[in-house]
């Protein structure tokens, strides 16, 4: 996943999404692992687009835990939406 900020968005998904950092180089790489060993690469880059659809889902055990993280995002100060189920 390439990005402009690799500590700030390493951050993020340690504080809200509980990945952790496996290996870094410097502030342009990370390696992050969840629980269950999913491997996200994080590149540093500086013209970053990706389509509009985009997205990467974090798959949570309950509607409750989906709630838990909206409600810390919030009080982290993101502008978040209410989570909608598809």
């Amino acid at each position: 996943l390439t990005v402009t900020d690799v500590p700030a968005t390493q951050n993020f998904l340690e504080t809200y999404f509980g990945l952790t950092c496996r290996s870094s180089k410097g502030k342009g790489f990370a390696v992050m692992l969840d629980n269950d060993d999913f491997v996200l690469t994080l590149m540093m880059g500086n013209e970053v687009h990706y389509p509009k659809s985009f997205h990467i889902g974090f798959s949570q055990k309950n509607e409750e835990e989906v709630n838990k993280i909206n409600q810390r995002l919030k009080e982290g100060g993101f502008n978040v939406e209410p989570p909608k189920q598809l």
